[in-house]
């Protein structure tokens, strides 16, 4: 049986229930009281509660200056880590959230004060099952970097080599479950009642961050994405990758060689040697761009900090944390839309983005979306290389997607955003830097990859199993669908979408007139027995009759004020 909301926030834990307020607040506090207010008044559980804290309407004058974006960042940083994060994966998702506020959630700081050593020294003995001294040579107790999951401190491994070891704050793991909980109920709270926003399905946003924090946690994982990064670019001489020592691994501790160069983005402050910037430029935008279109395995924050430069001007990528990776039939589908851009077939390639974003034809007006996308790709055909700008030409991508509601795949968005931030990076050190033109061999070298025999024959391979599977299996499942229509079993299920708001409004008619009946027979009851005068008497009035009103009289005004209440006169 399906348990109510209210019953399932009364079993929460009281420091959730705290934690709940105080997001509210927090809200409030930055000038989303009115969002808060339309929460008070709902008619269910947290509403009732948001009425007790007294939580107002009321903005905030110091805030009033700000936009609505730099307000959401303000509230997330306030809100702690969990939050923060939430922040910069969802600046990942202009599907989801308008381009401004993905811009300005992009600029979230993960950086927060180190806890004690003691705490570390217990996460080492609880992951180890010995004290740091016992398993490190030597570990520096002052932390090298914080920020909201991990701490990281330097150290010296048993055969002399330093070290960085990234450690997973403590009660990092629990503190975030709890948050992501809370998270889940005020997502579910906001897609069941506020209809404006339903359209973002923020319970699958949700989960799919949980998805990924999950993930980021889990320090083995990210291990596995080093080595297979340091594969990848094994014959690449100009990229570093850190070595994993393995057995200085747990699901909680990461122990990586400590790489010692400059960071990209002390290289940008600095003055001079224009002729080295040139080259990490573009050497960090060709490693970028092997990861994306050759591997399908990439780096999915390379910002200034998380990359080096050396002095022989080789680079060298850090904190592996966030990696996303292109499968092998998106990587086909991108290479399709690829092809069909270049031969200047805006059909083809608005028929391709239709079958890649899952577009709804009855939802969508196809003739208007291939106008559109007509306009967009033929905008760039005769513009000079040099003057495409990606985050320009994203940025309109965005809004056609917004507006026909493709749903385009994260891991594509993500390798945009990539892109899109390996522009800005280079063009940083580089300011004569082109991406489009950097691209050129790495897409070329993709569409061959696509049409190269072993592919060619791999795909043929797959579709004589898949025909092999057809044959052998569909005269089979056509004859036990016939047999089930002729035995009477066969069944069609219909769905109805968007109806169920209103059955819930009829549910809720209804019962006002059953009541409103009830009333009527009251009064109409307690009238005629008034006009007998018999039996007992209260005041002069047959006491049924008196009886009978006064219980008319409550039930009426309980029904006025549920209908005032509901903001449906």
């Amino acid at each position: 049986m399906k348990t109510s909301f209210a019953t399932r926030f009364s079993k929460r834990k009281y420091s959730d229930i705290k934690r709940i307020q105080q997001v509210a607040n927090v809200f409030a506090k930055h000038g989303f009281g009115y969002f808060v207010q339309h929460l008070r008044n709902q008619d269910h559980f947290i509403a009732k509660q948001l009425r007790k804290w007294k939580l107002i309407s009321k903005k905030d004058e110091g805030f009033e200056r700000l936009t609505i974006a730099q307000r959401l960042r303000k509230v997330l940083e306030e809100l702690g880590p969990t939050y923060i994060k939430l922040g910069q994966i969802l600046s990942t998702r202009p599907d989801l959230i308008p381009i401004e506020l993905c811009e300005e959630f992009a600029g979230l700081q993960d950086s927060v004060a180190p806890v004690p050593f003691e705490d570390i020294e217990n996460q080492i003995l609880e992951q180890f099952g010995k004290p740091s001294h016992e398993v490190f040579l030597s570990f520096d107790k002052t932390p090298h970097a914080a920020a909201s999951i991990a701490q990281v401190h330097t150290a010296v491994v048993k055969d002399g080599q330093k070290v960085i070891v990234k450690i997973l704050r403590p009660g990092a793991r629990e503190k975030i479950g709890q948050d992501i909980q809370i998270l889940r109920t005020i997502a579910d709270l906001i897609h069941r009642h506020i209809p404006p926003l339903s359209v973002y399905d923020l319970p699958s946003v949700v989960n799919e961050f949980a998805r990924t924090i999950t993930n980021e946690m889990d320090f083995t994982r990210e291990a596995y994405s080093i080595d297979r990064f340091r594969r990848n670019f094994a014959q690449c001489s100009y990229v570093k990758v850190p070595i994993t020592y393995w057995d200085y691994i747990k699901p909680q501790i990461l122990t990586l060689e400590h790489l010692e160069g400059e960071k990209l983005k002390d290289l940008i402050c600095s003055a001079g040697n224009e002729q080295r910037k040139r080259i990490i430029a573009r050497r960090g935008a060709n490693a970028m761009l092997k990861q994306i279109f050759i591997d399908g395995f990439f780096h999915a924050d390379p910002h200034p900090g998380n990359l080096f430069a050396f002095e022989d001007d080789t680079i060298a990528f850090i904190d592996f944390g966030m990696m996303s990776s292109l499968t092998k039939s998106l990587r086909s589908a991108l290479c399709d839309i690829l092809i069909s851009i270049v031969n200047q077939d805006t059909d083809r390639t608005a028929a391709l983005v239709m079958e890649l974003g899952k577009v709804d034809p009855a939802r969508t007006d196809i003739n208007n979306f291939k106008r559109d996308f007509h306009d967009f790709i033929d905008q760039y055909y005769n513009v000079s290389i040099k003057h495409i700008r990606m985050d320009k030409v994203f940025s309109i991508a965005m809004a056609l997607v917004r507006t026909y509601e493709i749903k385009v795949p994260r891991d594509l968005y993500l390798m945009v955003k990539t892109l899109i931030l390996s522009e800005g990076v280079a063009k940083q050190i580089d300011p004569d830097f082109n991406m489009v033109e950097q691209a050129k061999p790495f897409v070329r070298r993709m569409i061959a990859m696509r049409y190269h025999p072993r592919n060619l024959l791999e795909e043929s391979q797959q579709v004589m199993r898949d025909t092999g599977m057809l044959l052998r299996s569909g005269p089979s499942e056509l004859l036990q669908i016939l047999r089930n229509m002729r035995q009477g079993h066969f069944k069609v299920d219909f769905q109805h979408r968007g109806l169920d708001e209103l059955i819930t409004e009829l549910d809720r008619s209804s019962n006002r007139i059953s009541f409103s009946l009830v009333i009527a027979a009251l009064i109409v009851g307690s009238s005629l027995v008034m006009l007998t005068n018999m039996g007992p008497m209260f005041m002069g009035y047959p006491a049924l009759g008196v009886i009978g009103y006064s219980i008319a009289a409550v039930m009426g005004f309980w029904l006025a004020i549920s209908i005032i209440r509901s903001n449906k006169l």
